[in-house]
């Protein structure tokens, strides 16, 4: 007995074209399903950037246990809204994301900014029309879970983010601003 996908496989080759991507949603759904064992307070988040295909995005946005998407791109921003008339599930986490950019995503409604210097903090509180939620991405000069061996070199950690020497100053500086609020640290 061939499976489901066996069976596409032959129908695809079979039409000469050799060269394609098949994506098993039903195979995508178990794997979303087997996180439901998480803790009730872990948000999963779907990073897109591992497969932007727009049936799998889809797929995702309709899945109750992902609580949204992650971005790194108003390129990426913009396929999700094929999908939904906002960007309130969305999570944009990009480094050296420009002004235009930020005003894009903003205008969407998006959930959360990911801001890595007092910098973007600033471009936010420029442009904004009502208060936005940020993430502060700290550059931590220790090891977590191997993440900075994984993101650079155990002695030189990596340049996006806030500086854990400066995060204090700096968090103190961003409180102050009327359109930007603080929800929580990456």
């Amino acid at each position: 007995m061939q499976s489901h996908i066996e069976r596409k496989i032959k129908e695809i080759v079979s039409t000469g074209n050799h060269a394609f991507l098949l994506y098993d949603l039903n195979r995508m759904t178990q794997q979303i399903d087997s996180l439901r064992s998480l803790p009730s307070n872990v948000e999963v988040y779907y990073a897109m950037k591992a497969n932007p295909h727009p049936q799998v995005v889809a797929h995702i946005l309709h899945h109750e246990s992902i609580r949204g998407i992650e971005i790194a791109s108003q390129g990426e921003a913009e396929k999700v809204l094929q999908h939904t008339s906002s960007l309130e599930n969305v999570m944009y986490t990009s480094p050296g994301k420009r002004p235009d950019e930020i005003a894009f995503v903003m205008k969407k409604q998006i959930w959360l900014i990911n801001i890595e210097s007092l910098t973007e903090a600033y471009r936010i509180e420029e442009i904004a029309e009502r208060p936005q939620r940020v993430l502060l991405r700290i550059n931590t000069n220790r090891e977590i879970h191997g993440a900075v061996k994984q993101m650079s070199s155990a002695t030189h950690p990596s340049p996006f983010g806030i500086s854990e020497e400066h995060i204090s100053s700096t968090l103190k500086k961003i409180q102050e601003l009327q359109r930007v609020n603080v929800k929580g640290f990456h």
